[in-house]
Order: C-alpha cells, then structure tokens, then sequence
C-alpha cells in the first residue's frame, strides 16, 4: 500500500471553537462625587453640632431635630460655594 494514499471514508468536519461570552459591563461609578461626599458629611457633622447644642441647652429634641436640620439645610450651599 502506498503511503500517498488518502482514507476513503470521510473525516467528520471540526466544531468551530467556542468563542467566550463576554457581558459588558456597566463602568464602575461612584455614587456620589468626591466633592458631594464632602460637602454633605461636613454639612451632616455642622447640624449634628447644632442639633446637640440645643439639645442641651432646651432638652427639646424637636427643637433641637428643628435647629440641626436648618444648620444642615444652609451650610450645604455654603460649603459647596467654600469647596467648590
């Protein structure tokens, strides 16, 4: 038998290699900006000053809650116009 010879019966066709699924996925970002985070904890940390301040002054906790959430509510633009 001579070497050059081919085998008759067909050879089955190769299974194109699967390619890896790649998901996209979406770019990492933070929730909140450098510049927000700061500006809210420190505006967070000046009405919790103030909230606790009245507190012992009065004993009051809604004048108190009320002093804390108005020193939050103005220092949040004004620490953003100081950070900014």
């Amino acid at each position: 038998m001579p070497s050059d010879q081919t085998d008759p019966t067909p050879q089955p066709a190769p299974a194109p290699a699967a390619e890896p699924v790649q998901v996209s996925q979406p770019a990492e970002r933070p929730l909140l900006s450098l510049h927000a985070f700061t500006v809210l904890l420190g505006a967070a940390g000046i009405g919790a000053t103030a909230g606790f301040l009245m507190f012992a002054q009065s004993h009051s906790v809604t004048g108190a809650m009320a002093a804390g959430g108005g020193a939050f509510l103005l220092s949040v633009p004004a620490l953003h116009k100081l950070i900014g």
